[in-house]
């Protein structure tokens, strides 16, 4: 009898595995950035997945997973199997969002800390195909 497993490319389950077991989180982070030495993560501690926004009337944010390490590095961690026209500037307000949140009225830059975007894509997001028809460089990807 053959098992039946879930699908990580479903939200929910996406959600369940990774937000709730820290090991399994930990060991896709420092697999998939090659995080290696003092760089690796070794805790993590979940942060809300809700991104409210500083200014009434802006965009909520809900994040698959969004977690910090020991190092102090927010890891904004999300699943994404279609392909949509917005995507990449979702993603990149997402982690704007995040890199902005600690920040407080009369606070110091010096307050922010890195952070890293994870998008595990059921696609390819640059087709070398189509950007070497036009010429232009590739883009490295993990």
């Amino acid at each position: 009898m053959r098992g039946t497993f879930a699908d990580l490319k479903n939200d929910f389950v996406f959600r369940k595995v990774f937000g709730q077991h820290p090991d399994a989180l930990i060991g896709l982070l420092n697999d998939l950035l090659d995080l290696r030495g003092e760089a690796r993560v070794t805790d993590l501690e979940y942060l809300p997945s809700e991104q409210a926004p500083a200014i009434p009337g802006f965009k909520l944010s809900i994040l698959d997973v969004k977690c910090r390490d020991a190092l102090g590095r927010v890891f904004v961690v999300e699943m994404q199997v279609v392909h949509v026209k917005s995507f990449l500037n979702r993603e990149m307000y997402n982690a704007a969002k995040a890199f902005i949140a600690p920040l407080k009225p009369g606070g110091r830059y010096t307050d922010l800390v890195p952070v890293v975007g994870v998008s595990v894509c059921d696609f390819s997001l640059w087709p070398d195909a189509e950007r070497d028809a036009a010429g232009l460089a590739r883009i490295p990807m993990f």
